[in-house]
Parts: C-alpha cells; sequence; structure tokens
C-alpha cells in the first residue's frame, strides 16, 4: 500500500485522507482492530486495538515515488522505531507502492 499516495500524511496519520486509508481502515475494523471503518484526522476517535501503523518514509518524496536510495536511507529510523515497540508479537510489511 502506498501511504500519502494523494497526500494523506498532510493530516499526521499514515494512511488516513486518500483511498489505501480507506480500504486499510475498512479491513481494520471488519477484523475488528480499530473502533471504526474510517480515519479522516487525528481528533476523529480512532481508537486501534494492540496495533501499531508506521510508514517507512516519514516524508513524500518527488512525484509520491519513492525510489529504492529513499526507501534504504529511511529503513534505520523503521528499525529503530520497530525495536521500541516492547509488545510486538506479530509484523507485517508492504514493500512494494501502490498507485
Amino acid at each position: 500500500m502506498a501511504p500519502a499516495a494523494h497526500g494523506g500524511t498532510r493530516t499526521g496519520r499514515a494512511f488516513t485522507g486518500d483511498k489505501s486509508g480507506e480500504f486499510l481502515f475498512k479491513c481494520l475494523h471488519k477484523a475488528k482492530i480499530s473502533n471504526q471503518p474510517h480515519s479522516t484526522n487525528l481528533n476523529d476517535g480512532l481508537k486501534l486495538k494492540s496495533a501499531y501503523i508506521t510508514n517507512i518514509l516519514k516524508c513524500v518524496p518527488p512525484g509520491d515515488k519513492p525510489n529504492n536510495d529513499e526507501l534504504n536511507n529511511c529503513s534505520d529510523y523503521l528499525n529503530f522505531e520497530i525495536s521500541n515497540l516492547k509488545n510486538l508479537k506479530n509484523n507485517c510489511y508492504f514493500r512494494k507502492s501502490c498507485f
């Protein structure tokens, strides 16, 4: 999935405000991982149950299309972020960018 393919990062929450987020949060709600099927902004009341969502990229690359150098440069930060999740039992990574 491609977070912020259409500017979702502007909301302050990954996958919020674009089509990939609409799909993701509907799925999380159906699986009873979120309390609502949508995410519109940081103050919309969304709560996740035992879940953490992040992006490898923390800023939107030119054309919303990251290249391998950008992904590699950001991977250390992602590894640090994941290492701080002390109760992490499972993880799921989406490697390809989709538009």
